[in-house]
């Protein structure tokens, strides 16, 4: 062979060789990254079997909360109820589903809630038919059930007992058929979160709201007009003063989303909220209109302030303070958020500024909805959480909210602004009153009747009297009830609109509306003094509906009523058990309508220092009834002088009333409201 071809052919070999130490080179770096790769997902699931290790003994440790696991047949319907998403507006309407299914159904409850601990101990202050709150990891294994649901846009039934249920409970056979029809019609709806875009236009087209839409599948009666519950805690109301709010007027305004949403570890632009200059323009502009009406903003988003509000409160309150600074607010302003759910609670108005989210199906009738000229109901519409921080249309902001100018906004409020500036209502003095042992002799007929009308032995002023559905008349109401009664007949008429306020199972109620008047009652519960019925409020819930009244959840502080509703409002031995009687007072004058009276009657001593029992908190002197009276600007302002009321008390010594405390005996006093000008 010639030296030439020797060469190439030798040339030929070594590219041949070449090119197979490559492909060898090439293989083994593939491998050794497919080893990589293998190491890695071997860490993963190293790592994932840790967490896995350590969310069970989280569980562990968490199931030791958890009920009994065996349903005891003690004639009690026990519910579990998962609430998936509970930010602050959700539980608000899953919370107001509840205590409605607890209101109508015939049985003895018990409710436990899975779920946000933090949201749901706030909204459920006080609430009785609550038994428990856990962590929503632990409902499916969640045992000892009758009922499980779950719980958000829809009534999801999860699993039920149904021999037990047959057998104990056979009223709740045509709720849970009805449960299942509606969850198999609208099951494609259910079973995945993507497909709540076309959810809501299932409720658009069949003019359902979110409340509607919760009561839709009919197990139990809840729509639009439904009430939620929810208890000012008392000791919060001293907020308005270390805030410098006390008596003041202002308005609040809210940019933000709940705090605990997923979109805050992702994002800091949130199509809901209102832009920044959008925000203060109005906040100028209003200002230049009412210098004298302050802007207070609340929330938890510090890098969404305005800087032209007069109080920036964005993470200095609780959640309670911010719930009483909301109620005592002439108007709040807002995205639709949680707060604004808040609001309709408290019976509070809001301006709601609407872009991504649907207005007919989350706005409320009483507020004022403005709807973006601009798009917008785009929420959920490609199926994911995203819609919260990216616009669907490319824009960087959420262009629907800015084109709701702050012209817009001042135009739509001003009307309202402009009533609740000025004073409406004015109040005077009609009578105050004292205990004596003439007047309750005198108010004897009146006793006897409300004894008789009740099916209620009237025994000795120095014990109690008790009732059907245990319902009672204290001892010292011997002598309230028929001031009340006298007074009510003195204002006239056969079928008065009245509010026994704080009237807990007392008789009053129960004797007005069987007079024909239209009565509500309302407590934060009904379980005080009930001997020893462990279902003492189920029994009287179910009472007050067979005599044609409405026992209700409510207090002092917050009544779930719109304004000037009441012909006459009734609070009878209540204010003793409460501090902050201003607010008190100014919640009960709030719905009773002009012309209307408000009638309460209250324990008073000399002096506050005395012991006050277990259940006092601030008893009248006639000092303190004095100063509250001023607060509220009541014309004729009287008190009560201290020779009247030690002289008070020593009828109540002789009488052998029995009383909580010593040295205390009971005034009563009734205030008319009237519109401003006449």
């Amino acid at each position: 062979m010639h030296i030439i071809n020797k060469v190439l052919s030798k040339m030929d070999l070594a590219i041949i060789l070449r090119s197979r130490i490559d492909n060898v080179e090439k293989e083994n770096k593939k491998l050794k990254q497919q080893l990589r790769n293998l190491n890695g997902v071997k860490k993963a699931v190293a790592n994932k079997e840790k967490e896995s290790l350590k969310l069970k003994e989280e569980i562990a440790a968490l199931s030791e909360k958890l009920p009994a696991l065996e349903v005891a047949d003690s004639g009690v319907l026990k519910i579990a109820i998962d609430l998936n998403s509970n930010g602050l507006g959700d539980s608000i309407i899953s919370l107001a589903w509840i205590k409605e299914l607890y209101m109508q159904i015939p049985y003895p409850l018990e409710i436990d809630l899975y779920g946000k601990e933090k949201n749901l101990s706030f909204l459920t202050n006080l609430y009785s038919f609550i038994n428990g709150i856990y962590p929503a990891k632990l409902f499916n294994n969640a045992t000892g059930y009758d009922i499980k649901l779950h719980l958000h846009y829809h009534v999801l039934l999860i699993s039920y007992a149904p021999a037990s249920i047959a057998k104990k409970f056979p009223g709740m056979i045509d709720i849970i058929n009805k449960l299942n029809e509606y969850n198999s019609e609208y099951k494609k709806y259910i079973d995945t979160k993507y497909l709540h875009a076309a959810w809501v236009q299932v409720c658009n087209f069949f003019n359902w709201n979110r409340w509607d839409s919760l009561g839709s599948n009919n197990c139990i009666d809840f729509n639009r007009h439904s009430v939620g519950l929810f208890h000012i805690h008392m000791e919060a109301i001293s907020c308005l003063k270390k805030f410098d709010l006390h008596k003041k007027k202002y308005i609040t305004i809210h940019r933000g989303i709940d705090a605990q949403h997923r979109a805050r570890k992702t994002s800091n632009v949130w199509m809901k909220v209102w832009p920044d200059k959008n925000a203060e323009d109005f906040c100028a502009l209003f200002k230049q209109q009412y210098p004298d009406i302050e802007i207070v903003q609340l929330g938890t988003d510090e890098h969404l302030s305005i800087q032209s509000v007069d109080k920036n409160l964005i993470g200095k309150t609780t959640l309670e303070e911010l719930a009483v600074i909301l109620k005592n607010s002439l108007l709040h302003i807002d995205g639709e958020s949680g707060l604004v759910h808040l609001n309709a609670l408290l019976q509070g108005k809001s301006v709601v500024l609407f872009g991504p989210t649907s207005s007919k199906y989350f706005g409320y009738e009483q507020n004022i909805n403005i709807k973006s000229p601009f798009c917008g109901e785009c929420m959920w519409l490609k199926g994911g959480p995203e819609w919260i921080s990216i616009c669907l249309q490319g824009y960087k902001e959420p262009e629907c909210m800015r084109q709701i100018t702050a012209d817009m906004v001042f135009d739509a409020i001003k009307n309202e602004i402009d009533c609740k500036r000025s004073d409406q209502f004015k109040y005077t003095l009609e009578d105050l009153s004292l205990y004596t042992t003439e007047g309750k002799n005198t108010y004897l007929p009146l006793l006897h009747d409300l004894g008789r009308v009740c099916n209620i032995v009237i025994p000795p002023i120095t014990r109690h009297a008790y009732g059907e559905a245990r319902t009672y008349i204290h001892a010292s109401k011997q002598w309230e009830y028929p001031y009340a009664l006298d007074h009510i007949a003195k204002k006239g008429g056969s079928s008065l609109k009245i509010a026994d306020v704080g009237g807990g199972r007392g008789a009053l109620s129960c004797y007005l509306a069987r007079m024909g008047h239209d009565v509500s009652l309302y407590d934060i519960n009904y379980t005080w003094d009930s001997g020893d019925n462990k279902h003492i409020e189920t029994d009287f819930l179910q009472f007050a509906r067979r005599n044609n009244f409405r026992a209700k959840f409510g207090s002092v502080f917050n009544i779930p009523e719109p304004d000037n509703t009441f012909d006459v409002v009734c609070s009878i031995s209540v204010v003793e058990h409460v501090v902050e009687k201003f607010y008190a007072l100014k919640e009960l004058l709030r719905v009773l309508r002009p012309g209307g009276i408000l009638i309460l009657t209250y324990d008073i001593v000399i002096s506050d220092n005395i012991d006050k029992g277990s259940m006092r908190r601030e008893i009248f002197t006639p000092d303190i009834l004095k100063d509250v009276l001023r607060e509220l600007n009541i014309n004729n302002i009287q008190t009560h002088t201290e020779n009247s009321v030690l002289k008070s008390i020593e009828d109540v010594k002789n009488d052998k009333l029995r009383v909580a405390a010593k040295d205390l005996t009971f005034g009563a006093l009734v205030i008319q409201k009237h519109l401003s000008g006449r």
